[in-house]
Order: structure tokens, then sequence, then C-alpha cells
């Protein structure tokens, strides 16, 4: 539909001089200092307040064009003839000026000085999102300019902080857009295409499944009210070998989940990619795609407003595939640090369900709760999930972060004696009936009247009651009958030391005298990831899985394992 036109097909506002009409348009649009909401209201004034929907709608397209994007998904064969593909993405729109955004802007610009007022990061938590304004950015989430770095070659002039800061908080700016006609398309080589027709939901969002006689090759959307086209990007996965589900945050790329707000913020919205990339975790990944064809899946609570970044960022350091990442609502801090195991294990639940011929590798971090996640999806795909890693992140498994590796180890070492070591043994089991010639004889065996000669035993010799002398004998009557006793010497506090994990990470008080120095050396970190690692082994074992389950802060361990796990299938 023309956006100029109105809904009976005649000319909007065509008792309106022309030139007058524009010049209030330009106006409207290039007015820096106005809210779309007050210019629309004028304009339904100036108009006779006869505006419908529709010609608001057109109407605020052409002040403010919309844009898609789309999320990589992925498309598989539901049976010998059926292909079933999923489409994802958002439908928002970019320019539109607010109070809320230059606030957010404001404070957001704040954490870029060495010394932030100590009430800035309350500030940007109160912040919270009102759908009821509309939202701007001064740059948008499709920029051409690369974000990823703070300086640029080739004569380019580097980008300051707070231009990459404004690249990346576009997505949290942006005003999405509802109930908004799309049509989806799926096609293939040899001219073949399905289209249907869906609607964005209420936060702009649109997820729909397309089921094709044909497999697609590709796929692209289109919003009916203004032309726009935009491809999506899908991938063909096959419901056989191998596929790796991967966390991204201080997975693949540094976050630092478990430090302060601060450090947080500047990693996720300033920092650029070699400040983001973790040591040989992109050979790892490239390594398993390339000797051992892996899918890769990537499954996170980022928020998908820093899609664009990550997208960039994985394409440069690591194999690409489908993202599934967590719509951003309320304050752009909580977006980042709060994480919910139940989202991201939906997705992944849902990815095993689709391919249940393929078995899985899980690999995530100790900054969230990844492990119980994943522990639960083995849980459910027993015979689907052959592997867990998690990444040992800095300062988040011992109060102090020099006991990072040692509690690593003592967790590694659990995990071997009481679930690796024993499901091997289960697996090396001969069986119990042997199946040779002499077992179906009906023979008897042949008695014998040897007995067995009997061991006889040592004679039992008798102890003899220690003989006190009496003057032994008095003194220790003495000391009796005196009733007080000398006073214990005093307690050095010493430090505790790291016992095995089969009973605690430190030791245990074992006196009243040690409760004086508990709560000083009691390691509180280590202890829960006692507590945390010992129910998934045991919920591991009780659901009869048999994977591959290791605390890591060396890939090329996990390359290695991970390899020889594929290897034994």
């Amino acid at each position: 539909m023309d956006p100029s036109l109105a809904a009976d097909g005649s000319s909007w506002g065509a008792n309106v001089p022309y030139g007058r009409r524009q010049r209030i348009y330009n106006m409207v649009k290039h007015t820096k200092d106005s809210y779309f909401n007050a210019a629309k209201n004028s304009l339904k004034n100036y108009y006779g307040n006869d505006m419908s929907p529709a010609e608001a709608r057109a109407l605020e397209f052409q002040m403010f064009p919309p844009k898609l994007l789309c999320y990589p998904s992925y498309s598989r064969k539901l049976s010998d003839s059926i292909y079933v593909t999923e489409l994802r993405g958002l439908i928002y729109s970019t320019g539109q000026r607010s109070k809320r955004n230059s606030i957010l802007l404001s404070i957001c610009k704040q954490f870029l000085r060495n010394d932030p007022p100590p009430n800035v990061e309350q500030r940007l938590e109160s912040l919270q999102n009102d759908s009821n304004i509309s939202l701007d950015s001064s740059s948008t989430t499709s920029s051409s300019t690369s974000s990823g770095q703070l300086s640029m070659g080739d004569g380019v002039a580097p980008l300051t902080q707070e231009q990459v800061l404004r690249q990346r908080i576009a997505g949290f700016m942006n005003k999405h857009l509802p109930n908004v006609n799309l049509l989806t398309t799926l096609y293939n080589g040899s001219n073949d295409k399905m289209d249907q027709i869906t609607v964005s939901d209420n936060s702009g969002g649109f997820n729909i499944l397309l089921s094709t006689e044909f497999k697609p090759a590709g796929a692209k959307v289109k919003c009916l009210e203004t032309g726009l086209v935009q491809d999506c990007q899908i991938f063909y996965v096959e419901n056989s070998g191998v596929g790796l589900i991967s966390d991204i945050d201080d997975t693949i790329k540094h976050t630092g989940i478990v430090g302060d707000k601060r450090s947080i913020f500047l990693n996720v919205f300033v920092n650029g990619f070699e400040q983001w990339k973790i040591q040989d975790m992109p050979l790892w990944y490239t390594t398993l795609k390339d000797s051992k064809a892996v899918d890769f899946f990537y499954v996170s609570n980022a928020p998908a407003q820093i899609y664009p970044i990550l997208s960039e960022y994985i394409g440069e350091n690591y194999p690409l595939g489908p993202m599934f990442l967590k719509q951003y609502s309320g304050n752009l801090l909580s977006s980042i640090m709060k994480s919910s195991a139940q989202r991201k294990l939906a997705s992944i639940l849902k990815i095993c369900n689709d391919f249940p011929n393929k078995k899985f590798i899980l690999v995530g971090d100790s900054g969230e709760q990844d492990l119980e996640a994943y522990v639960s999806a083995a849980s459910q795909f027993p015979k689907q999930i052959i592997g867990i890693y998690i990444r040992c992140c800095k300062n988040s498994m011992s109060d102090e972060s020099e006991n990072d590796v040692r509690v690593m180890k003592a967790l590694n070492d659990h995990i071997k004696k009481f679930y690796l070591d024993q499901i091997k043994e289960e697996d090396d089991i001969p069986d119990l009936i042997q199946f040779d010639s002499d077992s179906d004889s009906d023979v008897a065996p042949a008695k014998t009247d040897k007995k067995q000669p009997v061991k006889k035993k040592p004679p039992q010799v008798l102890k003899k009651k220690p003989v006190l002398s009496d003057a032994l004998q008095r003194e220790i009557s003495e000391s009796k009958s005196s009733g007080t006793q000398p006073p214990l010497p005093p307690r050095k506090p010493t430090r505790l030391k790291m016992r095995s994990m089969d009973n605690a990470v430190y030791s245990i008080p074992s006196s009243q005298n040690d409760y004086g120095t508990y709560s000083e050396f009691f390691d509180k970190k280590a202890e829960s990831w006692n507590e945390r690692v010992k129910v998934a082994v045991k919920k591991l074992k009780e659901n009869d899985v048999k994977a591959s389950f290791m605390f890591f802060n060396d890939p090329i361990l996990c390359l290695e394992d991970s390899i020889n796990k594929i290897d034994s299938l």
C-alpha cells in the first residue's frame, strides 16, 4: 500500500496544498527537539482529528521508515518429503527522539569516565522501558561501520569510545513495531517457493514455522506496508552426526559476569574484539567443524539487542550457526547481568527435540547457571548428550581467586572418581553367562571326595594388663582428687587446608574452639560448587547419562576429550 494514499485510495490530505503539506512533513521529520507522539497529535488536529489507524501508521512509516532484522535459524527434514524451517526476527524503527533515550545515553556516557558518579549504576537500573514513549537512536544496528574495533586501518579515523557506545546501545533505543503485516518467503534454486503472511507481536518480533516439500536454499521477509525486504540466514542441519550447543558470554567471549557492573558494561558496550577473545576457544570450535563436521548452535542469555555485534564477532572467530538470544525488557544492566537458566534450557530442549538422532556437546561457563541447565537437558535426553564442558571464569570458583584452579581440580577429581570411572566400569563389565560348548552340556560335573583343607587360625595371645608402680598409682590418685585441671594452651588460628571432595572443599569446624575462625576461612563459593557438582553427578547417574563431564580453563584439553568422545560413537 502506498503510504501517501488513504484507506479509500484517495490522496491523503488532498485538500491541503502540496507545498504546505510538504513543509509540515519536513518540519516534523527534521525537528530534533519534538517527540513523535506530539507531532502525530499535532498533525491529527491539523487535519481535523479524523486520522484513521492506517493513516497514522502510514505517516509514522513516512517519517521513520521501519527496519527488519532476521536472526539466523535452521531448517530440518521432518520426513521423506517435508522440510520444516523456522524464521525469527524483529521489525523496528530508528530516529525517534525521546527524553528517556537522552537520559539513557547520558548515563551510559558516565560509565566511560575513570571515576563515574557513585549512583550511576542505580540510575541506569532505575531507567525502565516505557512502551508508551517513542525511542531514539543516533545510529542504527545496521550501521555499516564496524563497532568491534576501537581503531580502523587504511586511513579511516579511529572510532572513539563514545562512538562505539552509541552504536552498541542502539538496539536498546529503537522502537519496536507491533502488528505489522509481513510476508515470509522460502525458495530454492529450482524456482520453487512458498509464501506465508504473519504479523509482528507486541514487541515487534516474529517467529514462524514453515513447511515445504522442497529443501530451502534461502529465505526473506517483506514488510507489506513499505515494501522493505530483508534476507534471512538459515542453516540446513541434518538429523544425524554431532552438534555443539554453546553459550556466548564468558564461554566464547570475555564478559566478566561475576565482576563489577562497570567492568561488565565496558566489556559489552565499549571494548574491542581483541579484549573479547578467549585463548584457544576458536581453535577448539573450528577444529571440530573442519575435522568432524560438527554443527554449531549458540544459545545465550545475552540480550537480542546486541545481536548485530555478537554476529559480527562470531563470524570473525567461530563457526556460524543458529543463534538464540533473550529479548530485552526492563533496564539495561539487568538485561545483561540477570540470567535465566530456564530460558536457556527451553532453547536447548527444543534443539534436542528437533534432532532426535543427533548427539550434542554442551559448552558453558561457571559464571551463570549453565551447569544446572545442561544437567537438566542431559537428564531429559540421556542418549543424545555426550559431553558437558564448563569453562571456569575468573573469581567464580573460590572466594579467593588464587584458589580457583585448586577448586577446579578438586571438582574434576570428584567427577572422575564418582562418575566417569563408574560409567566406564559399567561399560567394561563382561557377560555373566558364557555361551560355550560346555555350558550346553547336560552332563553334571563329576563329584569328588577330596575335601578342601581348612586353614587353622593362629592362637590368640592374651595381652597382659600393664602393672603400674606404687608411685605412679599414687600420682594418678592425687591428680583425680585435686578437682582442677591445667588450662589448654591457646590455639593459634591457622589456614584451613583444602580437603577431598568426598567431604567438603574446606575443613568443617570440629570443635567449639574452631568456630572463632569459621567465617573467616570457610570458602563459600567452593563449598557451593562442591554441593552443586554432587547433585549434578547424582542426577546424571540416576538418568543413565554417559557423557564426558569436565570443568576447564584450557580448551585444548576439551578439544582432545571431545574428539575422543566423537570417535568412540
